[in-house]
């Protein structure tokens, strides 16, 4: 599954989770999304709602848990990035204590 397709399909189980616990819809409803807008097959989709039915949120706290992990390895990336100095290769041999 490619990365675009990934993200409509998380984007739409997202909208199944709150369609069915936060707008009352029907599981038939929330069905036909996941065919309609994502391209599931019907017992793909069944699944998925049977899931979310059964745990409410589910979606969303998956999601809020990628974000979360993103967010902390693009701060641990930028970290790094700033600890890394280019004087040690920048600075002549003669000025370096450990040339002398």
């Amino acid at each position: 599954m490619g990365r675009y397709s990934y993200e409509l399909f998380r984007a739409c189980r997202l909208v199944v989770d709150t369609g069915l616990h936060a707008k009352d819809w029907p599981r038939e409803r929330a069905i036909q999304y996941l065919v309609n807008e994502c391209g599931s097959s019907e017992a793909g989709a069944t699944s998925e709602v049977l899931r979310y039915m059964a745990w409410p949120g589910q979606a969303l706290g998956y999601k809020i848990g990628e974000l979360t992990i993103r967010d902390i390895r693009a701060n641990a990336e930028s970290a790094s990035v700033r600890a890394l100095t280019y004087a040690p290769f920048t600075t002549p041999c003669w000025l370096k204590a450990t040339c002398r």
